[in-house]
């Protein structure tokens, strides 16, 4: 230590030399590598924290998965999306969320938007969707944009009927279901496809929402076999503005008023929409 209190001490940190074993692509054959670094024991602890951020924002190169249980609540759901950000995620690598079986109280809406999106899977019980119950209170469920999404399943999604909130929306983007999953409750559509959504959710259900079970507009297109819609306010399955939906053996009870004209509808179909089955009940 100087006589204004500096300290001068060096830490000096050398790795030898590198050879064609240690490296994938050698730039030059020829070369040695040293590497010499003089820092003060002061600024240590701030380089390993760099290091640490650098490697957290690397590419994913290898599968992973990460847990959430019902103790981190639906804030871990939204902290596992979260640590992705920034992350690409490469063709060698899929990245899952496993949620443990409970009741989530949600206060925010579960948004995904990565780039990398159809490489993220989220699983809950894909046994039994009531087992793993999101609960959102005044705002919509979940939302899907960008870059899509590539599996989920295993979900009970429950509103509070409040209005203008869709259950599981897919706006722009491309996402795969499991057979297991169940929208209830909301104050709006259940399962909404917008904007050239493309969607496969094979027996997926939807019942007792404030707008239609299935809304699929605006050139979207929905595979769903085997769906369900059933006590819905609008209608069961509503069809606009270009859409097109193939749902052999999907059942449409109960949903609207029929007295209502705008209302009532098991399967509404208008705007140039397509909608193709081979065989499909209702009963409203």
């Amino acid at each position: 230590v100087n006589a204004a209190g500096k300290d001068e001490s060096e830490v000096t940190l050398t790795l030898p030399e590198l050879t064609g074993d240690d490296l994938v692509q050698r730039i030059n054959d020829e070369a040695t590598t040293t590497l010499a670094m003089s820092v003060m024991p002061s600024e240590v602890a701030a380089l390993e924290a760099r290091i640490v951020a650098l490697e957290a924002m690397a590419p994913i190169a290898d599968d992973m998965t990460i847990d959430v249980v019902e103790a981190d609540g639906c804030a871990g759901i939204l902290d596992a999306i979260a640590s992705l950000d920034g992350r690409a995620i490469k063709s060698t690598a899929t990245v899952t969320i496993e949620v443990a079986d409970g009741t989530y109280a949600c206060a925010n809406t579960i948004a995904i938007d990565h780039p990398y999106g159809r490489r993220i899977r989220i699983v809950g019980a894909e046994d039994d969707a009531n087992d793993v119950n999101l609960f959102f209170l005044n705002v919509p469920g979940v939302e899907i944009r960008g870059g899509g999404l590539g599996w989920i399943n295993g979900f009970k999604l429950s509103g509070n009927e409040s209005t203008g909130n869709a259950g599981l929306a897919i706006h722009s983007a491309v996402a795969d279901f499991g057979d297991q999953m169940i929208i209830a409750n909301f104050g709006d559509d259940g399962l909404q496809l917008r904007y050239g959504a493309q969607v496969s959710a094979p027996s997926i259900i939807a019942q007792n929402n404030g707008g239609s079970g299935v809304y699929v507009g605006e050139n979207s297109f929905l595979s769903a076999p085997g769906a369900v819609a059933s006590d819905n306010d609008i209608r069961g399955f509503y069809l606009l503005n270009g859409a097109g939906a193939w749902v052999d053996g999907a059942t449409a009870n109960d949903n609207g008023t029929p007295s209502d004209e705008d209302k009532g509808d098991g399967f509404f179909v208008r705007g140039g929409s397509v909608l193709w089955s081979a065989s499909a009940l209702t009963a409203n």
